[in-house]
């Protein structure tokens, strides 16, 4: 089947669009699932690259450095045929965006402000899927997500956003000079925590969907919770199938807590200088801090060290933070990071222990990039004998809703082959 649909250049995807980054699958010719993700990060870009002979911007992964020029109808005006740096590459550029966080809220994804932000992403995303699949024009039935609150109000906006043919074409970097025809074929909304389940209880290996070990013992009765950067929705399962009437979102996400962290990193008295650096020379209060992008405050500072404590489980590792920023270097703001991270936690415990006293499930299991978050600093108790919750992959855990998206867009090609056939 896979070698089908590669030979037809149908590429099957599954895309997460978070607020914090955005996770890709994809599956390769041999019908193995494939996954990297981009920061949900955009700044505006020159049409062409500026020429310096750097063959280390070579040597690297593509999602890594993106410059990208971008014909598209799902944007406005002159967005609609635009260069743009995406992801890592965009971090640190003149006129950087990312979503936005109101009173802990997360703005609402694909909104007419922010459209860009999602959009970009996502079409740059598929044109790297594409040429790792080494095809350079590709029909692509697209399988994305949303809350479950956008999702009841704007799923037909969404699915015509993005219909129709697309073009990315690669301005520097490893994939400097190639050229990505994108059709769009099909869009299928789905729901986040409702089709992650997918990812739970099945894998694709080998062009085959097989039942993964613990999608064999939870059973059919138990609770998802999908903890992501601007919310976590909970989806629960029954044997007749999801009980939408239990099934909701909450408003807790990393980002909020990213955006304090790194405030209160920007107001110590080690980077005062740095900081007043900036604000002389016209930086804006909100562009005066060590990191314009939460992704990069995530990989940089957060990851490194909880995957300390995952690789060293019986060392008893504790993690220390430390940031560095212009002059200043390694400066320990582990006191900071644990206080929010705590505080994430504490959150998170206090809301999925109501929503679980107040289900009846046999199990209930954690996933999303919010779990490693907040893992060391309160999440892990939730696996301990008193509550039993499940964290099926730690480290695999922010690329289950993609995945779930893309084993929901095999089966329903399978289906339509089948009946064509």
């Amino acid at each position: 089947m896979v070698t089908k649909l590669y030979a037809e250049d149908i590429l099957i995807t599954g895309i997460d669009a978070g607020n914090t980054s955005l996770k890709i699958s994809f599956l390769d010719e041999t019908g193995n699932i494939k996954d990297f993700a981009i920061p949900t990060v955009i700044a505006p870009a020159p049409n062409t690259a500026i020429e310096m002979k750097d063959h280390k911007a070579f040597d690297i992964d593509p999602e890594e450095l993106l410059h990208v020029r971008v014909k598209t109808e799902a944007l406005d005006g002159e967005e609609k045929d635009a260069a743009w740096y995406v992801g890592l590459y965009a971090q640190n550029k003149k006129g950087v965006r990312q979503p936005k966080v109101n009173d802990g809220k997360a703005e609402q994804k694909f909104s007419d402000s922010n459209k860009a932000i999602f959009v970009i992403p996502t079409l740059a995303s598929i044109a790297v899927a594409a040429i790792k699949a080494d095809k350079k024009k590709v029909k692509v039935p697209l399988s994305i997500g949303e809350t479950v609150e956008s999702y009841k109000k704007r799923k037909d906006k969404l699915m015509d956003l993005f219909f129709g043919k697309h073009e990315v074409v690669f301005l520097d970097g490893p994939f400097k000079g190639q050229e990505v025809e994108i059709e769009i074929t099909d869009v299928e909304i789905e729901v986040e925590s409702v089709t992650t389940s997918l990812a739970i209880e099945f894998t694709i290996k080998n062009g085959e969907c097989v039942e993964t070990e613990i999608g064999k013992k939870i059973g059919q009765n138990y609770a998802l919770a999908d903890l992501g950067a601007g919310t976590t929705d909970v989806a629960v399962f029954t044997e007749k199938g999801v009980e939408k009437s239990k099934t909701h979102g909450t408003n807790i996400g990393t980002n909020a807590y990213i955006d304090q962290i790194i405030r209160e990193i920007a107001e110590k008295e080690e980077f005062k200088a740095v900081r007043q650096q900036l604000l002389k020379n016209g930086r804006s209060e909100e562009e005066a801090v060590p990191f314009l992008s939460r992704e990069k405050f995530v990989n940089e500072i957060i990851k490194p060290e909880i995957e300390k404590v995952l690789d060293k489980p019986e060392q008893s590792y504790k993690p220390t933070y430390r940031v560095s920023w212009g002059w200043v270097k390694n400066v320990d703001v582990t006191d900071i990071v644990e206080k929010y991270l705590k505080k994430y936690a504490e959150d998170q415990k206090n809301s999925l222990l109501l929503t679980y006293a107040e289900l009846d499930v046999n199990n209930f299991l954690l996933v999303g990039g919010g779990v490693l978050f907040g893992y060391e600093h309160g999440l892990k108790e939730l696996a301990g004998e008193q509550y039993g919750m499940i964290f099926p992959s730690l480290k695999e855990s922010q690329f289950f809703t993609s995945r779930s998206f893309l084993i929901a867009n095999y089966l329903r090609q399978l289906e339509k082959h089948v009946i064509n056939a």
